[in-house]
């Protein structure tokens, strides 16, 4: 009788555990269910292309255009010429994908500050972002407002410099992860994804070449001049 008892009594305890352990993993796959459709809902909002070819333009040429920057000045693209810059899309409502894109940004302005390097983000949402709103939001990522340009204005030009200039694909509160690096001449010199770690290193390459063949050209002129007096 009292063998019978105790292993009712541990059949019970049993019972109980896997009872527990049951409700526990089921609360933890609903959990991470949730987390993944989050994600997936932020991602929702970019074009990741990985299986999308990436056409620039025609020419490959930027041409000029016209927006609002965070600070409320009149942006005109002439305040880019003669400069390597980085541009992208983005807009403020975005849940983390966008966040993240600007995280990268971030980074290359911190190991870019003393380069002569501009970025210019462009929101694909300008009904909702405003000159208020990007203040506050570029404040999150300490971005300097002479160096860092967050441009707003008429959806229909945001539109023209992503699908025309970028060669990249740019709707309302939809857009391409990717950044575009300019070059001095004004032309863009290649697009990459914001969300591959490898991308993002062959952006800093590319940069860093565009930078040392900028600084290389002084020197090779002067070579070149001395050459000459050598042979005179």
């Amino acid at each position: 009788m009292k063998k019978n008892r105790a292993l009712l009594f541990w059949l019970a305890v049993l019972f109980v555990f896997c009872g527990t352990m049951t409700i526990l993993y089921a609360t933890g796959l609903l959990n991470r269910s949730r987390e993944i459709a989050t994600v997936d809902t932020a991602t929702d909002s970019l074009n990741v292309e990985s299986n999308t070819k990436t056409v620039v333009s025609a020419t490959g040429v930027i041409e000029d255009f016209q927006m609002t920057d965070q600070l409320g000045r009149q942006f005109h693209s002439d305040k880019l010429k003669g400069q390597i810059w980085i541009g992208s899309f983005f807009y403020s409502d975005c849940p983390s994908a966008c966040w993240m894109q600007n995280a990268e940004v971030a980074k290359l302005q911190y190991e870019y500050a003393d380069k002569d390097v501009r970025l210019v983000s462009i929101t694909c949402d300008p009904d909702r972002d405003t000159v208020d709103r990007l203040a506050d939001y570029a404040r999150n990522f300490n971005a300097e407002p002479d160096k860092w340009y967050f441009l707003t204005g008429n959806f229909a030009e945001a539109e023209r410099i992503g699908n025309e200039m970028f060669g990249i694909m740019v709707q309302r509160k939809t857009h391409s992860d990717r950044l575009v690096l300019v070059n001095r001449e004004g032309k863009v010199h290649g697009t990459y994804h914001s969300m591959q770690i490898d991308e993002v290193m062959k952006l800093r390459t590319d940069l860093d070449k565009l930078l040392a063949a900028e600084s290389n050209e002084p020197e090779d002129i002067a070579g070149a001049d001395q050459d000459k007096k050598v042979e005179s």
